[in-house]
């Protein structure tokens, strides 16, 4: 409790105290609680992510981009990291970007470009975690290489991405994606996605991996922006899986609305999300909850973001 009230009063010291274009932050913390039953089973107030973020542009050609992070949420770690009693920090992303007129090439640690939510900054998820299906399939990051090549057209903009690399070592993937930006209005995908895990010893396949495919369609009516995604996953082991989800967000002035419904197989979740930016695209105070329509439990955030 100590530690949350120095950190709320440090707050608006810390989200102005950087004045390197390069290096910036984000702090979230705020109170969370499960509800089970209209009884509160757990609450806390703690501080829920902090983050650092370091940019440079080396080149015309090249660039440098480096995250690390001190996190509570129980995830899994990525390596290196540093473990305390309440959460640990560990290396988000470090990768060199090479740009040249369309062609773009991602090396090192970074979430690959996929469906609709994955490569989208947490600051625009319509819930504290991401979608199910993205959390069954692929959630963070991984270590390897991606491609990029864009084709602008006259009312469309196309983005093809290729993405090859592991997850903690044991998880092998392989990711394609077509993008289209249809004008202003419209944007439609289509992607695919192998994942294999391997063995600890020699890292060889082994004979069973997840496939996953499916397309989305986001559109976009002025402040209001509606996305529907459809797609499947098949395994060896496991009949196929459907699984769909339907977005909806509005942005009014400095209040964003947001509701999620996500199915995966036999998993439901709803997510509704209140965002209040007391100084636009800086500080954040952000309400979610999120229910889990198979078990019933429910979970409620408020969240204090500042971001630089």
């Amino acid at each position: 409790m100590k530690r949350l009230f120095f950190l709320l009063l440090g707050l608006p010291v810390l989200l102005f105290s950087f004045q390197n274009q390069n290096l910036k932050a984000l702090v979230e913390t705020g109170y969370n609680s499960e509800i089970s039953s209209s009884i509160i089973d757990s609450s806390h107030l703690d501080l829920f992510r902090f983050r650092l973020k370091y940019t440079d542009e080396l080149s015309d050609y090249f660039s440098l981009f480096i995250q690390g992070e001190y996190a509570t949420f129980h995830e899994t770690n990525l390596f290196p990291y540093i473990a305390t009693d309440n959460g640990s920090f560990h290396l988000k992303d470090a990768l060199f970007k090479l740009k040249y007129r369309g062609f773009s090439c991602n090396v090192g640690r970074f979430i690959p470009k996929f469906d609709y939510f994955l490569s989208k900054s947490i600051l625009e998820l319509p819930s504290i975690h991401y979608p199910v299906v993205n959390e069954n399939f692929l959630n963070d990051r991984i270590d390897g290489v991606e491609f990029d090549y864009k084709i602008s057209l006259p009312y469309n903009k196309v983005l093809v991405s290729l993405s090859v690399g592991h997850k903690y070592y044991y998880y092998l993937y392989r990711m394609a994606s077509l993008t289209d930006g249809i004008g202003r209005f419209a944007k439609m995908g289509i992607f695919a996605g192998l994942n294999d895990t391997l063995t600890a010893d020699t890292l060889l396949r082994q004979s069973f991996g997840n496939y996953l495919y499916g397309g989305y369609l986001n559109l976009n009516f002025g402040p209001i922006s509606v996305t529907g995604e459809l797609g499947k996953k098949i395994t060896n082991n496991s009949p196929d899986q459907l699984y769909y989800l339907i977005n909806g967000r509005g942005e009014f002035m400095r209040v964003w609305l947001n509701l999620l419904l996500d199915k995966y197989d036999t998993e439901r979740e709803i997510s509704a999300s209140v965002d209040l930016w007391i100084v636009e695209n800086r500080f954040d105070i952000n309400t979610r909850y999120e229910i889990n329509l198979n078990n019933r439990e429910n979970k409620f955030y408020i969240l204090f973001k500042g971001i630089i």
